[in-house]
């Protein structure tokens, strides 16, 4: 990946429609990513503000 952006970067050209499909595939993996990360620091954050009250349920 780093590869496919500095060629590009460094030529001072547009990225070809492979590198564009290339970079594109990335953006979806990121974004998908990037909401599987928050889902899971939200139930973190939520454990955490909530664990004091456990042993009064448990």
């Amino acid at each position: 990946m780093e590869r496919t952006i500095g060629g590009f970067l460094s030529a001072q050209r547009p990225p070809n429609p492979e590198e564009q499909q290339l970079l594109a595939r990335v953006a979806r993996e990121t974004h998908a990513a990037s909401w599987i990360v928050l889902i899971g620091l939200t139930v973190a954050v939520l454990c955490m503000a909530t664990a004091r009250y456990w042993p009064l349920v448990f």
